[in-house]
Formats: C-alpha cells, sequence, structure tokens
C-alpha cells in the first residue's frame, strides 16, 4: 500500500456526472434502507453490547455507540418532519434531496425537537395528514383503519420527540470530541452506595459535575449501560425508524400514484404495509 492509501477512509467522490436524484428514488431509499440504517447498526452493537457484558470498557463503548445511533436516528426522525411538508408546500418544484441538505437540527430553535413537537401539537389530526400529502378522505384509502393509524402517528411523533429532548445534545458530545467522563455514578454528591457503579457522563458544562438540581443549567448526562435501560434505547431506535418508514411509504404512494418498486435485495413484500403490526425482524 501506498502512504495516501494508508489513510484513506475508503470513500471516493464520484466523477460528477450523474443526474440529479428524482425525488421518488429519494423517498424509495428512505424507506427500503435509510429509515432502517439506524436501528439495523444499533441491533448489532447491542448484540456486542450483550455479548461483551462482563468487559467494561467495550460494554461502555457499545453503549455509546448506541446512544451514537439514538441521536442519529433523531436528526432523521426531524428532518423528515421538516423537510417533507416543506417539500410538498413547494408543489414540489424543489428537489426533496436539495431541501434535505438545506436543514441544520439544532438543539434550539425551529429544528429542534421541542419546536418540531409543538408545530405538531398545534395541528389536528387531519392537518397531520394534509401536512404529508395524505387523504382525509377515508375512501381514498386502501384499509380505512390505515388512515386512522397515521393520524395516530402524529400523537407517537410527539411524544417521542418530547421524550429525547436531551438527545440532540447527547450526540453532538459524543461525536465531536468526544465530550465525556468515565467515572462514579453519583460521585457529584459523593454517595458511597453507588461508588463501585461507573458510568459514562457526557459533559454539558466544561467540567462540571453537578446535579442539574443544584444549577440553573444541566451539566452532564449519564449513559446509563445497565439491566434494561440500554435494551428501551434500541427498541426506541427501531420504533422512530418504522414511524418514518411507514410515513414515507404513504408519501410515496399518495404522491407518486404507486408503491416504491420492490427490491428483493431490500424491499420486503408488501405484506408489511399492515400498520396493525409491525414487521418481524425476519422480513427485514
Amino acid at each position: 500500500m501506498t502512504e495516501p492509501e494508508i489513510y484513506t477512509w475508503g470513500i471516493v467522490f464520484p466523477i460528477p456526472d450523474e443526474p440529479p436524484v428524482d425525488d421518488a428514488l429519494f423517498l424509495k431509499s428512505i424507506c427500503t434502507f435509510g429509515a432502517m440504517l439506524r436501528w439495523r447498526v444499533a441491533r448489532g452493537l447491542y448484540q456486542n453490547w450483550w455479548d461483551n457484558f462482563e468487559n467494561e470498557p467495550l460494554r461502555m463503548a457499545m453503549a455509546c455507540g448506541i446512544f451514537q445511533e439514538a441521536g442519529s436516528q433523531l436528526e432523521d426522525l426531524l428532518m423528515f418532519l421538516i423537510a417533507v411538508p416543506n417539500w410538498l408546500s413547494q408543489s414540489q418544484n424543489t428537489r426533496l434531496a436539495d431541501i434535505y441538505s438545506k436543514i441544520q437540527v439544532r438543539s434550539t430553535g425551529p429544528t429542534s425537537p421541542s419546536s418540531v413537537a409543538g408545530k405538531l401539537r398545534q395541528l389536528s389530526d387531519n392537518d397531520f395528514l394534509k401536512n404529508f400529502g395524505l387523504p382525509v378522505n377515508p375512501n381514498r384509502w386502501l384499509d380505512r383503519g390505515d388512515r386512522n393509524t397515521m393520524r395516530e402517528t402524529r400523537l407517537r411523533l410527539i411524544k417521542f420527540l418530547e421524550a429525547n429532548v436531551a438527545m440532540r445534545q447527547a450526540l453532538n458530545k459524543i461525536k465531536h470530541g468526544p465530550q465525556l467522563v468515565v467515572t462514579n455514578a453519583f460521585e457529584a454528591r459523593n454517595d458511597p452506595t453507588m461508588a463501585e457503579i461507573t458510568m459514562v457522563k457526557l459533559l454539558l458544562s466544561g467540567s462540571k459535575l453537578a446535579m442539574a438540581s443544584e444549577y440553573d443549567d444541566q451539566t452532564h448526562i449519564n449513559l446509563e449501560d445497565q439491566g434494561p435501560s440500554i435494551k428501551r434505547v434500541v427498541d426506541a431506535i427501531e420504533t422512530a425508524g418504522r414511524e418514518i418508514c411507514v410515513l414515507a411509504l404513504y408519501v410515496h404512494y399518495f404522491t407518486f400514484g404507486s408503491w416504491p418498486d420492490k427490491n428483493p435485495q431490500f424491499n420486503p413484500t408488501m405484506q408489511w404495509i399492515d400498520l396493525k403490526r409491525f414487521p418481524s425482524e425476519e422480513i427485514w
């Protein structure tokens, strides 16, 4: 290997003679791969976390990876909820991929989890459907029950976003630095009963490790990787991914008049469109 090859990441920029990505292909890619990318990675990390539970450094590394996927999944969800209504409001005159490229998700401001959740709260169930180009009239749906299920998606998304406001900050602190320290769980309180429990703490306020109740602002976030908590994180990543996937699927159907083309490599049979159940892991 030459010296440049030793340092390469294996990423190659293409020759710029490819046509722009059309909206149908972009939505199809979200349905068949993009929306499922985070939870597939998270499940692999979780398996390693479980298999190496007694190896504390490796277990913590897997937990940090899972939380990073959770933060990325939250970003993916916010991007979709912001970009698609914007694209549809412009009568698809701007390519969806171009709108995506201009959005920057922040911890505060109009693209933050709390702000997007607040906007969803202001919508009625029918307004939510209209926002994503989905018909209010139940007769236009293949199954009337699917329309009602999609209307309930709004409340599920609100709960998910409001429950994960801190995750946006956590993602930045893991990937930029990373800004973390490994120490006892409640060292700031000098609690002797917890002295033996080590935990990854993400630093939000420099070197401070005081508890939030002692300061106006949160000083750190604990990444718990004990018990069922890490499994709940993985399950939440999957739930959010499936919400994006199914919503993107129906946006494609009602925008372009057809389901995304089937690709056995990525896209399961159309049986998974039954929204009364989530597809099994074997299907994916």
